[in-house]
């Protein structure tokens, strides 16, 4: 598993909370990112990206939006 590094944590709670949803999903995104890409490295790059903008873009999303750790989607 790749880990994740957060550009900019605003507070340790929501990074930790955060962590706990990239943990829970990158595998998913993954491999759907994967199955839309060739390339396993770009596959890899691509999902990162897309939980560093998730999380940049937390701050800008209402508090009742934002994500948080959930059960595990079978």
């Amino acid at each position: 598993m790749m880990a994740l590094a957060p550009p900019h944590p605003h507070t340790k709670a929501s990074s930790r909370d955060f962590e706990q949803v990239y943990e829970q999903h990158w595998e998913r995104i993954y491999r759907y990112i994967r199955h839309l890409v060739s390339d396993q490295e770009l596959a890899e790059d691509l999902t990162q990206e897309t939980f560093t903008r998730a999380f940049k873009a937390l701050t800008r999303m209402p508090e009742d939006l934002r994500m948080t750790p959930c059960a595990a989607v079978g």
